[in-house]
């Protein structure tokens, strides 16, 4: 399963149902919404040559979409940990995994004192420099039939990289870790069946997108078969809506195997 055509899927089946509670900046995305942006960040971000694009933003709508857009893009996101050493590991990551363009959060950046890296591009100048022509191109692009619109995006394949997670580094210098659509989907699947999850349960993820709770379970595979969903930040369950940012999980998937290749040139492996 291809985790942005499942988004696709679900973002079309359930269109103005609620998909996004940001309570950090008080924002209630819906499905069709959330589509839309993630079809203009797709767009923003395929003016970049490389493959990888870090990602370095607090949890909340924002990262959320730039993820999304970046997978949308055909290009794989690195995910980056700023509560330590923020700066470190920005460069860290560039170096690692052969990139240079950073997209975080001018906030951010203030507010942990973070100097700033080569390569970094603000969420807030994006979101501010999109246009009437940008927005009018991606809505009508989401009222293409599902296979009209999957002939848009780039191809991928079950076994393509989604995402890269570094471990802690607790140990040793910290490891860039390949996650495949595959991986993923698997993981939400079983998480949800364990877990016996429904449409009427939410979820609260306040864990950071560059954690693996926060990226695999709270947004690439936070759609259990039956439709459950996540909700960020600030969670009330009074609210009735949460957060569907990666789709729901398809019912047939492969079996659950994980295979190591490790390159010790670059320090990322593949899982």
């Amino acid at each position: 399963m291809i985790l942005h055509h499942q988004f696709v899927r679900t973002a079309k089946r359930q269109g103005g149902k609620m998909a996004i509670i940001d309570r950090t900046l008080d924002r209630r995305l819906t499905y069709d919404k959330v589509l839309i942006a993630g079809l203009i960040l797709a767009d923003y971000v395929k003016r970049f040559k490389e493959g990888f694009i870090g990602v370095m933003i607090p949890t909340s709508s924002g990262s959320i979409l730039s993820t999304l857009g970046i997978v949308m893009a055909g290009k794989v996101p690195v995910m980056i940990n700023y509560s330590t050493g923020a700066a470190e590991n920005c460069e860290y990551a560039q170096n690692k995994c052969g990139f240079t363009t950073i997209i975080t959060s001018r906030a951010l950046v203030e507010k942990i004192n973070c100097r700033i890296v080569p390569g970094m591009i603000f969420i807030e100048d994006i979101l501010a420099g999109i246009g009437t022509a940008a927005k009018l191109k991606a809505a009508l692009r989401s009222k293409l039939p599902t296979p009209l619109l999957f002939a848009t995006l780039p191809s991928s394949k079950e076994d393509d990289t989604v995402v890269i997670l570094f471990t802690s580094g607790s140990e040793k210098d910290p490891k860039g870790v390949q996650l495949t659509h595959s991986n993923i989907a698997n993981d939400g699947f079983w998480i949800g069946a364990c877990q016996n999850l429904s449409a009427a349960d939410r979820v609260c993820i306040p864990v950071p997108l560059f954690h693996c709770f926060g990226c695999v379970l709270g947004v690439m595979a936070c759609g259990h078969p039956r439709g459950h969903h996540g909700a960020y930040g600030g969670f009330r369950p009074a609210d009735g809506a949460g957060v569907g940012a990666a789709g729901e999980m398809h019912r047939r998937l492969r079996g659950a195997h994980h295979v190591h290749r490790r390159s010790e040139s670059s320090g990322v492996r593949r899982v």
